[in-house]
């Protein structure tokens, strides 16, 4: 059987699984992000044209790649009367939600070891917090009050489930976030799913494509990294009110795979930030609606004597 995937890095790894479970299978995959994987345009389409099936993210024709990326081409190109599956991207900010993409227009703000940006570093550099003072409210197990957590959790849960509702997807995995968000940590970064949710949203694709394999939830992490692990206020939660013996690790690529320390991690990240011109700072502050909304809720139910301080961040700037 020829299965061709199709999407983001999250596809990728869905066909590796797949792979897994029918070893003598043809499973393709290609990440519309990669320019390199559709320069040979007669290969791609050779693909959507030979499969017994394809497996796909609803691409819209304005995203990265243009139309020849799209769900609409792929449908088009693809061998009638064939099964084509589709899932959602899966976004879920949930129990990282210190964590973002910070731009100013079009331009990223440089990030620190990764794309990501972590906004308690970015705020402690913008208002000059004490660098000690700023681990210790990062790293501290109340710093996240649990009626935020459950307010984090069940955003990133409406959010994702509306998309799949608006995008008509055949499978959902909001609903398998909801069963594991309050006891593990479910994502290794906010668009990188953890092993176990993609083995279970791998197995409802084996069987809306009519087959029986089973795709284990334990085995090879294929979006390892960058690793970023939830913050001890998120791991009490999950934990169920009992803390943890040491702290997680940070894996931050492929050619460092040794972990580093969370402290580790935030102290470089605030030197980062400070080194970044003030202006600038400010400048990615104002135009990041989300971030000014997350840090100000944060500030004003578990840390209101840095709202004291420096007062909300808006008049600040």
């Amino acid at each position: 059987m020829k299965i061709y995937f199709h999407g983001n890095c999250q596809a990728a790894a869905l066909a590796r699984m797949v792979k897994e479970v029918i070893p003598d299978g043809e499973i393709t995959a290609r990440e519309i992000h990669i320019e390199a994987q559709f320069e040979d345009r007669s290969a791609y389409l050779h693909d959507l044209k030979t499969a017994d099936a394809i497996v796909a993210q609803p691409i819209r024709a304005d995203y990265q790649g243009g139309f020849e990326r799209s769900l609409d081409f792929v449908r088009r190109e693809a061998r009638g009367g064939i099964p084509i599956v589709t899932f959602p991207s899966i976004y879920f900010d949930g129990q990282l939600p210190e964590w973002s993409y910070l731009r100013r227009g079009g331009e990223t703000l440089p990030p620190y070891e990764m794309d990501y940006h972590n906004l308690f570093a970015f705020q402690a550099a913008l208002v000059r917090e004490d660098v000690d003072a700023f681990i210790a409210r990062i790293l501290s197990p109340v710093l996240y009050s649990r009626k935020l957590i459950e307010s984090s959790l069940e955003r990133g849960l409406a959010s994702l489930a509306s998309r799949e509702r608006d995008l008509k997807t055949d499978i959902t995995v909001s609903d398998l976030l909801r069963e594991r968000c309050r006891t593990q940590q479910v994502m290794s970064t906010f668009n990188h799913p953890r092993r176990m949710l993609l083995a279970a949203c791998a197995n409802r694709i084996l069987r809306h494509l009519g087959r029986e394999e089973e795709v284990a939830g334990e085995g090879e992490e294929y979006l390892a990294f960058p690793q970023i692990p939830v913050l001890p206020a998120m791991a009490l939660f999950l934990q169920g009110g009992k803390q943890a013996d040491a702290l997680p690790e940070f894996r931050l690529s492929y050619r460092m795979k040794t972990g580093q320390l969370q402290e580790t991690f935030f102290r470089g990240a605030y030197a980062h930030y400070r080194n970044l011109p003030d202006g600038l700072l400010a400048s990615v502050y104002r135009k990041n609606r989300d971030a000014r909304i997350f840090l100000s809720t944060v500030a004003l139910q578990s840390a209101p004597w840095l709202w004291q301080k420096w007062g909300h961040l808006q008049a600040y700037l």
